[in-house]
């Protein structure tokens, strides 16, 4: 009923995956491949697959949230994790000539 939704949850669940398998390639981490993030369409398709839930609007409107929260999850994961990196590298994201200030790094630290 939602394919456009659908193809955001999708495309949404597949970065969270690949972003985590690839940072935590890159911090020698082993990779877990149990997701929180797929718990809630789990749980969707078993509600509808056990016929406790019907599609309907209120599956729509599940989806929608779903779907939302998960890339504002995304957003912010990601933000996080770049703001991690540049604090390591003692760079700024789109800047990397200018050199960061280290009093700045420890305001942010602490």
């Amino acid at each position: 009923r939602m394919p456009r939704t659908s193809v955001h949850l999708c495309s949404a669940l597949f970065v969270e995956m690949t972003t985590q398998i690839m940072l935590d390639h890159i911090t020698k981490e082993t990779f877990r491949p149990f997701r929180w993030a797929i718990l809630p369409m789990v749980l969707l398709f078993a509600l509808i697959g056990t016929d406790q839930l019907s599609a309907g609007s209120s599956t729509d409107d599940f989806l929608l949230i779903y779907a939302s929260a998960l890339w504002a999850y995304l957003l912010l994961k990601m933000k996080l994790v770049i703001n991690e990196i540049c604090m390591i590298l003692q760079i700024w994201c789109f800047d990397i000539t200018t050199p960061r200030s280290r009093s700045l790094n420890k305001k942010k630290l602490i």
